[in-house]
């Protein structure tokens, strides 16, 4: 299961639990934790205050994304 593929294709945004609920069949807390942390350091995806996470084709975005102040 291609964690990275669900999150781009779905219709909607999901959040990190909902995401780990969609693949914990497969793939163990350990080892999602490792994925989701290397989509984060390789800029395709962003994760807000929320959980909600956001994938994006550019990496650009997300390094502005990461560096805004939040008021």
């Amino acid at each position: 299961m291609d964690i990275e593929r669900i999150i781009k294709e779905s219709n909607r945004y999901l959040e990190i639990n909902e995401l780990f609920e969609k693949v914990s069949n497969n793939v163990d807390r350990k080892s999602f934790n490792v994925i989701i942390k290397k989509l984060l350091d390789n800029n395709r995806i962003f994760i807000d205050e929320n959980g909600i996470i956001i994938y994006t084709w550019n990496p650009k975005l997300i390094k502005k994304l990461k560096d805004r102040k939040t008021c």
